[in-house]
């Protein structure tokens, strides 16, 4: 598990969508696909559903999620010490 993937997972969220979310954080779209897949991978969960109305978060993702958005806060509470 690395960083940028929470970065990624919480971005994704937020957005509803891999395309926007790349375009907010200047990466191409399969490096955040990419980089999801293999977080789920490495979890052994699916964190998203990939809908007609953008990724929805699974049950457990919503969970990943918010402690992901937690640690992001954390380090940025860290980074303005």
């Amino acid at each position: 598990m690395r960083l940028e993937q929470l970065y990624h997972i919480v971005e994704v969220a937020q957005s509803k969508s891999i395309s926007l979310a790349a375009e907010h954080t200047y990466i191409s779209q399969p490096a955040i696909s990419s980089s999801i897949s293999k977080l789920e991978l490495e979890l052994g969960v699916s964190l998203f559903r990939r809908t007609n109305k953008g990724m929805i978060p699974t049950l457990i993702g919503e969970e990943i999620i918010q402690k992901s958005s937690d640690i992001i806060d954390q380090l940025e509470e860290i980074k303005n010490i």
